[in-house]
């Protein structure tokens, strides 16, 4: 399930990416693919989940499930802000 749903993410991700390369403009396309990526993360999450209790030892989940929290809310956060520094400003783009 885990790869499956991860590879599905990844082929929407290409798609938009290709998409705005392309400099095609609908926005039907980019609702469809943005939801066909959420929904692969949506189905593949509960899976992913489950790798932890798995791979570490009883004593270390708490701290697992911790770190994948932590690690989880350091990307919503810095992806976002690396890609406010990265895209050019309307007045730096003229």
């Amino acid at each position: 399930m885990v790869l499956v749903t991860s590879l599905g993410a990844v082929v929407a991700a290409a798609l938009l990416a290709a998409q705005a390369v392309l400099g095609i403009g609908s926005a039907a396309l980019v609702l469809v693919l943005v939801a066909a990526r959420t929904s692969c993360n949506a189905v593949g999450s509960a899976s992913r989940r489950a790798f932890l209790p798995r791979l570490l030892p009883q004593s270390q989940v708490p701290a697992g499930v911790a770190l994948d929290h932590v690690a989880f809310q350091v990307a919503m956060l810095a992806g976002p802000a690396v890609a406010g520094v990265a895209t050019p400003s309307e007045s730096e783009a003229f």
